[in-house]
């Protein structure tokens, strides 16, 4: 199988692993509801191709995990389609939404979070008003990752994805889904082998799915990741009203930081079988899993 080109051209490669329909239910382990009060379980979703109509929220989710700056590198936020295209559209993308379009809202979000103000700024100035940027992802997308190669040219056979959850659907086993996804579709593509450069050691739940998926740990670069220090929940009057949207305060550059390593973790997609259709065999990625481990003791 060709591996992918260095840029996306021609018409859209057909592919067996998508449009995927599953319910979370098996996902997040048979339990009746989430953490947060708006994906009560079971929920129905499909993956597929992102489209038109998902761009915006899509581009509005990566934006909150840059304002975060505790995942991605950026430091400045996408702030046309186009610029965000160029990024996260330069190849394939894919994106999990509700099959019931977002409706109907089941509860108040009482308990979400995001990232606080600068701690040392709010002390110094209790009274300044916090200016804040709300987000807004739709009812409909709650997932969404990228695939493309990691190198030009004669390395183009690599590929590298950029994962995003909305933080209402965290802890139903979406990121370990899309991750699981995500190496069906690589290899469709035509790419031989995976490699993410830049996991977060702080980033805990990413790295947990990609051991559990069975990739293998490369390199660690130490202090490589200069990340926003996490400070704790927001108070419900800083939020927004539409539980669909979210508020992320500014936090002040320098103020906030630590340094945490970077892990490098590969995966060769020659070892992935394609099952017609490709479904989420539970087993094999234990398996795979295991086999991982044991090869590193």
């Amino acid at each position: 199988m060709a591996y992918a080109p260095d840029a996306k051209s021609g018409p859209p490669a057909t592919l067996t692993s998508v449009p995927y329909a599953v319910s979370l239910t098996a996902i997040a382990g048979g339990e009746s509801a989430s953490n947060n009060g708006i994906a009560k379980l079971p929920l129905h979703v499909t993956l597929d191709r992102i489209r038109p109509h998902d761009h915006e929220a899509v581009r509005q989710l990566l934006n909150f995990e840059i304002d975060g700056g505790r995942t991605y590198p950026f430091e400045g936020s996408f702030k046309t389609i186009d610029t965000f295209a160029g990024y996260y559209l330069s190849h394939e993308c894919f994106v999990l939404r509700r099959d019931d379009g977002g409706a109907p809202l089941h509860a108040d979000l009482t308990a979400s979070y995001c990232w606080s103000t600068d701690v040392a700024a709010s002390v110094a100035a209790p009274t300044k008003p916090v200016e804040s940027t709300v987000y807004n992802f739709g009812r409909s997308v709650i997932g969404a990752f990228y695939v493309k190669p990691n190198w030009p040219g004669r390395s183009g056979h690599v590929c590298n994805g950029g994962f995003l959850v909305v933080p209402h659907y965290r802890g139903l086993g979406v990121g370990n889904l899309l991750g699981e996804r995500f190496l069906f579709l690589a290899k469709e593509l035509g790419y031989r082998r995976s490699m993410f450069n830049l996991v977060y050691a702080s980033n805990v739940p990413s790295v947990k799915i990609w051991q559990r998926l069975g990739y293998e740990q490369h390199g660690r670069v130490k202090g490589a990741a200069r990340i926003r220090r996490e400070v704790g929940p927001v108070p419900a009057a800083s939020r927004s009203a539409d539980p669909y949207h979210w508020v992320h305060p500014h936090v002040v550059h320098g103020r906030d930081v630590e340094y945490v390593d970077a892990l490098q973790f590969t995966y060769d997609l020659s070892t992935v079988a394609l099952p017609s259709p490709p479904t989420s065999d539970g087993p094999y990625w234990k398996s795979r899993s295991s086999s991982s481990l044991r090869s590193k003791l």
